[in-house]
């Protein structure tokens, strides 16, 4: 441009600094800043803008600092995005250098930046300075809103002050701010974690009031305050009742639920109502009516649908197919979960450690070990990479067989694949050390758990105290306390019960 007498102004050169950046041309955005001997105010209020969404504090600091220096003062909009991205990225003294900054130079805060500064100090821990903020924010006449209040009360309601959080709630609703949907999934979650269940329940009927629609962790945490306060018998009214639309990822939250909960005739309902509002399902929608089907004995519908399904769409993700594996396990219908991964592999499905550790797990509880074993070499020899729950799966069925040599060989191959034993694996050994009289073997292997610090399970426990009596346990117990374990006294408790 430069050969026909066209020079570049800074408006020109802003626009294409813009674009640079909203196509994601960071590097080539700076070396284009870097041959403008001229830049404005513009200039630096683009890139702040960029950065700050990109949450680069670093840059933003850069850039910011330039900018001073060049004698151009940012505007509240631009001053309010430097807060935010502070609070999240930077240090608590730069944000508070930010803050002495603005009251330096007489800037007025915004409501925005006051919320980013109330929200760092609870991050922080620190919520009497936090709360000495707010009162600041109200007295110089910044309107807090719900994204201010939002974090203090998660805040208070975890450091168990709660006579605070009923007056920061009533200062709400005397200034007319009404909760919205994240102030209300952390009241739920805040009161689930403090066992009052009936109040979590509560404030989900508020929400449901409110014509607010709850999304996928409101309604997860809904199910868990049911669960733990077992009313778990009133999720299909509070959900199935509803006038409510759902999105299809709160219908599959849904439909999970449901499931999980024991109320396979209410999913498979609530599938057909979800298609009868025109939402698409999509593989985890699949997987919900699959396992309502399995849980409804409905086995064989539950397989047609299994097979339409992936026939109409091959490239189906391993979620589906691990859904009706298990489906069948659960059912004992080992037999056609085997002969149903056989069918996968011959259509080259897509497939993983999962699907196959779930049929393995079947296998063994069918007694088809050969089976089993054969299945864990063509998983091998597929390349699909065995992980930890799949040698547990291999390790227990081999113990109850009690073929120590089929064990050592498998030890052998999870040692040169380097996936390391947890405590399942090690209760499993334990156990059939025991079983074979093997003593000084289980004792050297409780000796490497506790000084792991892993646990006993009681199943474990209950048998040493039977097998090998309570005198065996207690000398193993004050041995690997002179080892310094730290689960010495579980162990105690748990061979004495």
């Amino acid at each position: 441009m430069p050969t026909w007498g066209f020079h570049h102004n800074n408006f020109a050169r802003n626009v294409v600094l813009d674009v640079l950046l909203r196509t994601g041309c960071v590097d080539d955005a700076m070396r284009f800043l870097g041959d403008n001997p001229w830049p404005n105010y513009l200039t630096y209020a683009i890139i702040l803008t960029h950065l700050c969404r990109a949450g680069d504090w670093a840059g933003v600091r850069a850039c910011f600092m330039a900018m001073l220096r060049q004698g151009f003062l940012p505007s509240a909009a631009s001053l309010t995005s430097v807060f935010a991205c502070c609070s999240k990225a930077g240090t608590m003294s730069e944000l508070l250098q930010l803050l002495s900054y603005a009251l330096v130079t007489g800037q007025q805060l915004t409501s925005a930046m006051w919320t980013c500064l109330i929200a760092r100090m609870c991050t922080e821990g620190r919520l009497d300075e936090a709360c000495r903020i707010l009162g600041n924010m109200v007295r110089s006449g910044s309107s807090p809103t719900v994204v201010t209040y939002t974090p203090l009360v998660r805040g208070l309601f975890r450091a168990g002050r709660h006579d605070k959080v009923s007056e920061l709630l009533g200062s709400m609703a005397s200034n007319s701010c009404n909760p919205d949907l994240v102030l209300y999934n952390v009241l739920m979650d805040c009161m689930m974690k403090d066992k009052r269940y009936d109040e979590a329940i509560d404030i989900y009927l508020q929400l449901h009031g409110s014509q607010m629609k709850p999304d996928a962790y409101t309604l997860s945490t809904l199910v868990q305050a049911l669960q733990l306060s077992r009313n778990i018998d009133l999720l299909p009214r509070l959900i199935l009742g509803t006038e409510i639309s759902y999105d299809l990822v709160a219908c599959n939250c849904v439909l999970s639920a449901l499931c999980k909960s024991g109320f396979p005739s209410q999913a498979l309902q609530f599938y057909i109502d979800m298609i009868g509002v025109g939402i698409r399902p999509d593989n985890y929608s699949y997987v919900g009516l699959v396992d309502s089907l399995c849980q409804l004995e409905m086995i064989d519908q539950a397989i047609d649908f299994y097979r339409s399904v992936v026939t109409n769409n091959p490239d189906s993700d391993t979620y589906i197919h691990a859904a009706i594996l298990r489906g069948l396990v659960r059912r004992g219908r080992n037999h056609k979960a085997y002969r149903i991964l056989r069918e996968a592999v011959r259509q080259n499905y897509a497939l993983d450690a999962v699907c196959y550790t779930i049929v393995l797990h079947g296998l063994f509880r069918a007694h088809l070990v050969e089976e089993a074993r054969e299945l864990f070499d063509n998983m091998k020899h597929s390349g699909i990479a065995s992980n930890t729950c799949t040698y547990n799966v291999m390790l227990r069925g081999l113990c109850r067989t009690r073929n120590m040599l089929a064990v050592t060989q498998l030890l052998t191959e999870m040692e040169c694949a380097d996936v390391q034993m947890d405590s399942i694996s090690y209760n499993v050994l334990v156990v059939l050390l025991v079983k074979l009289q093997r003593i000084s073997s289980a004792t050297a292997l409780i000796r490497a758990m506790l000084s792991l610090g892993m646990k006993l399970s009681t199943k474990t426990c209950w048998l040493l105290s039977r097998s090998i009596g309570h005198r065996f346990v207690l000398e193993d117990t004050t041995i690997a306390e002179s080892d310094g374990s730290d689960s010495t006294g579980d162990l105690l408790v748990c061979s004495a019960s």
